[in-house]
Formats: C-alpha cells, structure tokens, sequence
C-alpha cells in the first residue's frame, strides 16, 4: 500500500511533491521489507532443520507440547485463554512451526484486540495433519 501512495505521489503532481513525506513512505517500506526478511529467514531456519534446532548456540525450538506454556503470558497480563489441544505426534519441524504459529496469534490478538477480548487456540491433530 505505501509503495502505491509513494508512486501516486511521484507522478500525479510532481510541483506539489512533499519529498520529506515520500522520504519517510520509503523508509518505512524499507523497514518492512527488512522485518519480513527476518521473519522469513526464520521460518526457513525451522523448515529447513528438521531437528527443530538452529546451530549450537541455541535452544531447540518448543514443539506442540510447548503451546501450554504460551498461553500462561497472556493470562498473566489478564488476557482470557481457553486452550483444547489434542496429543499430537508431528515431525519437531512441524511442532516448531505449529508453536510459532499459535505464539504470533497470541501476540497479535492481544495487541490489536486488547486483554479483555477472549482468545481460544484449539489444537487438533488427525492423520497426516495438524490443525489450529
């Protein structure tokens, strides 16, 4: 979206052109862009690995079983969470990234929707998938 204002901008009255204003649309696109690298590059760390580790230096990362423990930051902070998770068998890639998964849901819900809107993360695992 800042990528279209800023072209908008460029070519729709280049008299008027706030430089200062498609300055700052460019750094924070440039901002974005290095954000999603990072995330990106993570994500392919943990699909990558299939031991669910990354290097010597650090810890494996929690798998499903590690869902129960995130749920208990948000309900510190006051946050409702009701958690349904089923035994789940998966691949430590797969766990991994189910974990990451639930822990960015978690965080996201309770930053846009604040602590007082409840958040339910069920966990459901059948043959050959995990569901979320």
């Amino acid at each position: 979206m800042q990528t279209s204002v800023a072209a908008h901008v460029l070519a729709a009255d280049p008299e008027r052109l706030d430089r200062l204003a498609v300055a700052k649309a460019l750094d924070d696109i440039a901002d974005t862009c290095r954000t999603a690298r990072g995330e990106l590059r993570a994500t392919l760390e943990v699909l990558r690995d299939p031991s669910g580790e990354h290097g010597p230096d650090r810890e494996p990362l929690p798998g499903v079983d590690g869902i129960a423990d995130l749920v208990e930051a948000p309900r510190a902070a006051g946050t409702r969470v009701e958690l349904t998770a089923e035994k789940a068998d998966v691949p430590p890639a797969v766990g991994a990234a189910a974990y990451r998964i639930v822990q960015g849901a978690l965080t996201d819900a309770v930053r846009h929707g604040g602590p007082d809107v409840p958040v339910r993360v069920e966990l459901r695992a059948g043959t050959g998938e995990l569901s979320l």
